[in-house]
């Protein structure tokens, strides 16, 4: 059985490693690659909490150009948690930018 392992960031992009090639795994001369088998898997290796870093990430995107927390409406987050909630003390929101959060205007 051919496996291959990735890595899950919370933003959902996953990050794959080399396949793991059985014997039953087969070469193509023309492309000089090989193909997994036909009872292959893949396996979560490691649930990362971090974001993937790609340009065209959207929860990177929001970092970029800031976003107000889903939870607290505090705007203008530029960092992976959220610094709410307005007029209270600082941090106390312990929310990580997600999907549910949006640009701020």
């Amino acid at each position: 059985m051919c496996n291959r392992y990735y890595r899950q960031y919370r933003c959902g992009h996953r990050a794959y490693a080399q396949p793991e090639y059985c014997p039953d795994a087969t070469f193509n001369r023309a492309s000089g690659r090989w193909t997994m088998c036909g009872n292959r898997r893949s396996t979560t290796a490691v649930a990362d909490e971090n974001l993937c870093s790609k340009p065209e990430c959207y929860l990177e995107d929001l970092k970029l150009y800031g976003w107000t927390c889903c939870r607290c409406d505090e705007t203008g987050n530029r960092m992976d948690g959220c610094l709410g909630p307005p007029g209270g003390p600082m941090s106390a929101c312990q929310h990580w930018v997600c999907r549910g959060c949006r640009y701020t205007r």
